[in-house]
């Protein structure tokens, strides 16, 4: 096993690069200025419902910044908004509009698309499953240690 410090690194960086691009470029079709950040913030919204923007910063993985300006495109783009909370004012909750939910049904159509024919094409379910559980472990592995 002499090579396994630097075989996991490299394949698990390609493989994000791989996906990333090759969503975009999915994406771009139908949804050219829809970022992949932008598209999980919405997605994380859609479906885990209004959040504080440092919770959702913990779900997206992004640092405040990042997250700040592409929270900022999306309420341009009247694609989600944030409440004040009348208690805090400091507080504010970030939430999907009708029209960000709108276009991410639409976003996720092309995405589960895409997954089916072109992400998991030629994967059974028995490798699914594998793959899966060991990403599980490495994230808990990562957060043990962090």
């Amino acid at each position: 096993m002499s090579g396994i410090s630097e075989f996991p690194r490299i394949e698990i960086s390609l493989l994000y690069k791989a996906v990333d691009q090759s969503f975009r470029n999915a994406l771009k079709k139908s949804f050219p200025d829809i970022t992949t950040a932008q598209e999980l913030v919405l997605r994380i919204l859609r479906f885990q419902g209004d959040m504080y923007q440092t919770e959702l910063a913990m779900h997206t993985g992004q640092d405040r910044n990042n997250l700040s300006r592409t929270i900022s495109i999306l309420i341009k783009k009247n694609f989600v908004q944030k409440k004040n909370l009348p208690a805090d004012k400091r507080y504010q909750l970030v939430s999907i509009t009708s029209k960000g939910l709108n276009t991410h049904e639409k976003i996720f159509a092309i995405m589960e698309k895409w997954r089916k024919e072109i992400f998991f094409k030629d994967i059974s379910l028995e490798e699914l499953v594998a793959f899966n559980e060991t990403f599980k472990k490495l994230i808990a592995n990562l957060k043990y240690n962090n």
